[in-house]
């Protein structure tokens, strides 16, 4: 398979997809169906076992595998009343106890109309009693789920008797009863399906600007969620006055890096280095990929008297790490410049730029070094 065939596959797998060209890099990112649909079967499972209904109804899901039938033609997905049987495979030769076959009639039904009603026999919810109930049954095509919901006869024949004793007047109670059932059936069924469809989408954007906000190679935050964080921030620091450290720092000599182990020892490099210094930081900072080899911390809480060992010790620390590549074992070094917010900026902008011109001096005198511009 050639690379632009490997995109094209990897296109027609992902609900939502976004592609960006960086230099050399050609960055590709999104959600995939199969994702989506793992989380969305996860939090229905949390809902529907969530729900009480009287009368011992519940819902469940199959997902039919084969519309032609058979066996293992549909599996089980969700099902209150038989929880360990989750996972099994169905199939349309499966009778109940009268000898009907319920699942072939369901999947003739949902092939003839994407929709049936229609009675069988099945365990009780709140017992091991058998008693025949009417189900009404829906596909949503999607996923290729069947999502139904029944109610037991025996749960509505006190009506029926008590009806039953004054003749076209009962006929007329029990046609009103039945619909009445039927429309809730209905109701619930389609309360289903656009609750699916509203998780599907509210998801699939939910994890999408989640993975937007994630650098692709090196798992750190990207430079659009940093500027987001420092809008932020710097509204928290006019408003409450808290100290934030605005920390830059780039990998020396990378291109020489790049241009003796090659570009993917690079990208190795760049991922080890986030991992290092994510190790070493607080819990309270953030690592962020501000472009190429430039990174950004942001770090609350850290002040000024505080930084200059602070960033010696990540210094250090990137610099004792031993990379290797085909037994070749180097090290390598970063330069950092920090700065913090003063009552006198007018936006975040003001500590970058200070950070960025102490980031110019560490290079200046020498790299491996860290300069403070406070």
């Amino acid at each position: 398979m050639n690379y632009d065939e490997y995109i094209k596959d990897l296109k027609d797998g992902a609900f939502i997809f976004k592609e960006n060209i960086f230099g050399g890099y050609y960055l590709f990112y999104g959600v995939m169906e199969d994702y989506i649909q793992y989380i969305t079967k996860e939090d229905l499972r949390k809902r529907i076992y969530g729900e009480d209904f009287s009368n011992d109804a519940y819902i469940w899901v199959n997902e039919i595998l084969d519309y032609n039938g058979g066996d293992n033609y549909a599996i089980r997905l969700i099902h209150p009343n038989l929880e360990d049987t989750e996972g099994i495979y169905l199939s349309t030769k499966m009778q109940d106890i009268k000898g009907n076959y319920p699942y072939l009639a369901e999947l003739n039904g949902i092939n003839e109309n994407g929709e049936i009603y229609f009675n069988y026999f099945f365990k009780k919810k709140s017992s091991e009693e058998i008693s025949e109930k009417l189900t009404y049954a829906k596909l949503y095509e999607k996923y290729n789920w069947v999502i139904a919901m029944g109610i037991y006869f025996d749960d509505i024949e006190p009506y029926i008797d008590e009806l039953s004793k004054d003749g076209d007047k009962a006929i007329s109670r029990m046609i009103l009863l039945v619909s009445m059932v039927s429309f809730t059936l209905i109701v619930v069924g389609v309360l289903i399906i656009l609750f699916l469809e509203h998780w599907y989408y509210s998801s699939s954007n939910r994890e999408l600007k989640e993975e937007l906000n994630i650098d692709v190679l090196t798992k750190a935050f990207n430079r659009r969620a940093a500027i987001k964080k420092l809008e932020e921030i710097f509204n928290s620091f006019k408003k409450h006055n808290k100290s934030y450290a605005i920390i830059m720092f780039d990998i020396d000599d990378f291109k020489k890096v790049n241009d003796d182990y090659g570009h993917d020892v690079g990208d190795l490099v760049l991922k080890n280095m986030v991992e290092m210094i994510n190790k070493c930081i607080r819990n309270t900072d953030f690592t962020y990929r501000w472009g190429g080899e430039e990174f950004l911390l942001i770090c609350e809480g850290l002040k000024a008297e505080n930084m200059h060992s602070f960033v010696n010790k990540i210094l250090k620390n990137v610099e004792k790490f031993e990379h290797e590549v085909q037994g070749d074992k180097y090290h390598i070094t970063i330069s950092i410049g920090a700065s913090c917010f003063n009552k006198e900026d007018k936006n975040f902008e003001a500590a970058i730029k200070r950070a960025d011109m102490a980031l110019y001096e560490s290079k200046k005198k020498g790299k491996n070094r860290a300069t403070l511009n406070l």
